[in-house]
């Protein structure tokens, strides 16, 4: 990174605040080299995990800090893992207000073919919209809507950060 700013990898959804000139150096890790399995244990692993180094010659505290994609599980055993954007299924239909962007990045990922995409976009008003492409997510699994959380964070960040109660660094 040349500069000060907010950059974001395209391909991993890994996001760096730096203040200055930086290299960042990252990789996919396993995450059996640090986590044994322990019997009866209620954890269990939904995300990636990354080893992160910063080039020795850069400036010290040139980090401010690091966004990891949105992987969060807060559940019981028995209950299946709930992502953001079925957990806050009722607010994004409500209050989602720029839908068209987020359909025009689902089509670019091919996560709505041609057809849906126009479905959805002939709609009205934007809640119809919601509504309609919630249907067609019933048969996407974590990634897909991982992709789909990421397309509604690059076009409604305020929504997003008011639905989950954060700060995110611009």
């Amino acid at each position: 990174m040349k500069s000060a700013g907010l950059f974001c990898c395209q391909k991993t959804g890994i996001k760096f605040q730096v203040t200055g000139p930086v290299v960042i150096v990252y990789s996919p890790e396993s995450w059996s080299d640090y986590f044994e399995e322990i019997p009866g244990s209620k954890h269990e692993i939904i995300g990636p995990l990354f080893k992160i180094k910063i080039h020795e010659q850069s400036m010290a505290n040139v980090v401010s800090a690091v966004y990891l994609p949105h992987y969060l599980c807060l559940r019981s055993a028995s209950s299946p893992p709930e992502h953001f954007v079925d957990k806050h299924r009722k607010a994004l239909i409500e209050r989602l207000s720029h839908v068209d962007p987020v359909l025009d990045d689902l089509l670019a990922q091919s996560l709505l073919t041609q057809e849906q995409y126009e479905n959805i976009r002939r709609r009205k008003p934007t809640q119809e919209k919601m509504r309609q492409l919630y249907q067609y997510t019933t048969s996407w699994g974590y990634p897909d809507k991982e992709n789909l959380y990421q397309a509604i964070l690059r076009c409604n960040k305020p929504l997003v950060i008011d639905l989950e109660g954060l700060q995110i660094a611009i």
